[in-house]
């Protein structure tokens, strides 16, 4: 793990450094319900639904003991990989996969919702034997849409490979709606597309109507 964490925190720099924006190359991707945009770069792939149904659950979702429902999705991976590789774990997935999500946030659960539980909901890492952050911040990403920005490695030992993931979570001003973008994959995997990953995450908006 001691190779792993010195790459991560280079990729912190990298990720800030390409925080101004996208280059030529990307397509532009919106979900269905036009909840969402961001940009891809044009040699990544984007999951047909026919397709996401073999996949049982949407990437980076996790839940509480009450549901909170994905109404919208995009599940994306990096160039060269075949769809059935996106069935194996993030850390063991062979290259970037992604995810980029609107869930329904039931009534009961709203005034629960803080930075802790965004995070766990993408990516549960505090269950993780090891798991080290190395970019947490809050974030505002239109007028009272705000939540967390992660960048997070975590393993379930020392002698598992170790995953990283680049996330942000929001909720909409009245804790109705989740949103949230997340690519992970191994450190190692992470490292090679590490300017990939955070133009794609820096390019992402949600519709506010």
């Amino acid at each position: 793990m001691r190779n792993a964490v010195v790459g991560i925190c280079v990729l912190v720099s990298v990720a800030a450094a390409c925080s101004g924006g996208s280059a030529d190359g990307f397509q532009q991707i919106r979900d269905e319900s036009r909840e969402f945009f961001f940009e891809l770069p044009h040699d990544w792939a984007v999951m047909a639904e026919s397709e996401l149904a073999l996949l049982g659950r949407t990437p980076f979702v996790a839940q509480t003991s009450t549901p909170i429902p994905v109404i919208s999705r995009v599940v994306f991976y990096g160039p060269g990989f075949a769809v059935g590789d996106a069935l194996l774990d993030t850390a063991t997935y062979p290259g970037p996969l992604g995810s980029a999500v609107v869930r329904t946030i039931p009534e009961g659960s709203r005034d629960h919702i803080n930075r802790y539980l965004l995070a766990e909901l993408v990516v549960p890492y505090h269950s993780q034997p090891i798991a080290t952050e190395y970019l947490k911040q809050d974030v505002e990403v239109a007028d009272g849409y705000e939540g967390v920005q992660l960048l997070v490695t975590y393993a379930g030992s020392e002698d598992q490979v170790a995953a990283a993931v680049l996330l942000i979570a929001v909720t909409d001003p009245d804790d109705r709606l989740m949103y949230s973008i997340a690519i992970g994959c191994s450190t190692e995997c992470f490292g090679a597309f590490n300017a990939e990953i955070a133009a794609i995450v820096d390019s992402w908006l949600v519709n506010t109507r």
